[in-house]
């Protein structure tokens, strides 16, 4: 039973460092022009990731020996990865937030945008009138051109 007590300080000190459940994501209520302020770091996603990869090893170690004994991992493990699943949908949602915000910080919904509102380009008088293409001129062979019966042919 040692090593249970020993699993355990592990697990408690893994609630105690990194609970992606306490991060924060964007809020519904924020004005259009405010920068969202939201974790956008998935630092502590990956710490409760690490900790329910652990605890799911753990829960196979010990269901080796005892059933009853692996339960506390398993579910402290689960803990950790519904932890890491929240976590991570909160810091995508705060990303995302973040990436709307700065677009409309470069063209704020509403406004027109300042590229359109440019007039269009004028041609020049002289451009006005359609120029009629030139023919390339045709490549006469010499008598010293091997091609010459070929040209011939094709002429």
């Amino acid at each position: 039973m040692g090593g249970m007590k020993r699993w355990c300080l592990v697990f408690g000190l893994g609630l105690l460092t990194g609970c992606s459940f306490s991060l924060g994501g964007p809020d519904p209520a924020r004005p259009r022009l405010q920068k969202p302020t939201c974790d956008t770091e998935k630092n502590l996603v990956v710490i409760d990731g690490l900790l329910a990869t652990t605890g799911a090893i753990t829960t196979l170690a010990l269901a080796a020996d005892n059933d009853a004994v692996a339960v506390l991992p398993a579910v402290l493990a689960a803990v950790f990865l519904g932890a890491a699943i929240h976590g991570s949908h909160v810091v995508d949602a705060c990303r995302n937030d973040n990436e709307r915000y700065l677009a409309e910080k470069v063209t704020p919904v509403g406004e027109p945008d300042r590229v359109a509102n440019v007039p269009p380009l004028t041609r020049p008088a002289s451009a006005a009138r359609p120029v009629a293409p030139v023919a390339a001129p045709i490549a006469t062979p010499t008598a010293r051109d091997p091609w010459a019966d070929f040209w011939r042919v094709v002429q």
